[in-house]
């Protein structure tokens, strides 16, 4: 079997980790690697910053020739994996038996590519981790819509600390103005809070001389994300108001770092989760509510906690799992 993967590969990027678990599960002969990062690295700022905006400009070109160049002859499998700028006629050129696209981000409401819409119709298998974009895969001239769960890599996601040196909460996410809203009223209550993510500078800069927030910076990646979400009492799992968001990467990573898991209460976070296993709420007030009474009762947060490691661990989430399963649906590989 011959293979070929594109996608972003950088070192600790969930990207690479589901390239490695298809290169695991496919054992194939020839398992190739094209990584989108390098043209992305190699092209000037500003042309960068405009091309991950508007889906358009010298970054795009840069990218598909990339790929151009280094595509060749026929594939048995052919795995795109976030190809928001990949267009049509680079699509339909990679010679396949089967072509799929895979995204764990809104593809259709938010993140909106023109280059990708195009690019839909020539993928035998489009795969989301967003139900609520399901049918708008459809509307686009999807050919088979393929939905499964986030997922987390066992090397990456796995307690670090155990629970007696757990301290406080953490975050790790962009701002959003209601995400503010609730770490303020964690500090408010000289809650310990960890965050990590891209715009909370200002954020940070207000609660400076607060002893009880500590600002790790825009990004965190691989063990030292597994490390600093194990070492909180609590990860918040908060879903984005920006579309309607309704699990997250964060929703399985946290408790099988050994974190008890705090997360919107919802059809997906239901789907994955008992209330004895996560924290679920249906709104701020219950959120802090909830979150109040845990913090202050360990022998309860211990419980729940061990409960979430137990219900994510079993093994349907983990990337191999996952990827398995959706390799059986596309009869690529066997269920034994």
């Amino acid at each position: 079997m011959r293979v070929l993967y594109i996608g972003q590969y950088s070192a600790g990027s969930t990207s690479r980790m589901r390239g490695e678990s298809l290169q695991t599960l496919l054992g194939a002969a020839s398992f190739e690697v094209i990584d989108v990062d390098e043209p992305i690295c190699q092209t000037n700022r500003l042309f960068r910053s405009f091309g991950w905006r508007y889906k358009s400009g010298p970054l795009i070109g840069n990218i598909e020739t990339h790929i151009r160049n280094r595509i060749n002859g026929h594939y048995d499998l052919v795995w795109v994996d976030k190809g928001i700028f990949l267009g049509a006629s680079l699509v339909s050129a990679i010679k396949a038996d089967i072509k799929v696209h895979y995204t764990p981000d809104t593809a259709i409401i938010f993140n909106q590519s023109r280059p990708f819409f195009e690019s839909i119709p020539w993928y035998n298998y489009c795969i989301t981790t967003k139900s609520f974009e399901i049918e708008a895969f459809k509307k686009k001239g999807a050919k088979e819509v393929l939905f499964c769960t986030q997922g987390y890599d066992s090397a990456i996601h796995h307690p670090y600390h155990p629970f007696h040196e757990k301290e406080g909460i953490v975050f790790v996410g962009h701002y959003e103005e209601e995400r503010e809203y609730i770490l303020t009223k964690f500090l408010e209550r000289k809650v310990k809070v960890k965050l990590a993510g891209s715009n909370w500078e200002k954020f940070a800069r207000k609660y400076r001389t607060d002893n009880y927030l500590s600002y790790i910076g825009k990004g965190v990646y691989g063990n030292e994300y597994g490390s600093l979400i194990s070492k909180g009492q609590l990860g918040l799992g908060l879903l984005s108001k920006w579309f309607p968001e309704r699990h997250t990467t964060r929703t399985l990573e946290i408790p099988a770092c050994g974190t008890a898991l705090a997360s919107e209460r919802n059809e997906d976070t239901l789907s994955i989760f008992s209330e004895e296993e996560a924290l679920l709420y249906n709104d701020s007030r219950e959120l802090i509510e909830k979150a109040d009474f845990a913090l202050k009762d360990p022998m309860y947060l211990e419980k729940l906690t061990q409960k979430g490691f137990l219900r994510v661990t079993k093994g349907e989430f983990e990337y191999l799992s996952i990827l398995k399963s959706l390799l059986v649906q596309m009869k690529v590989v066997n269920a034994e």
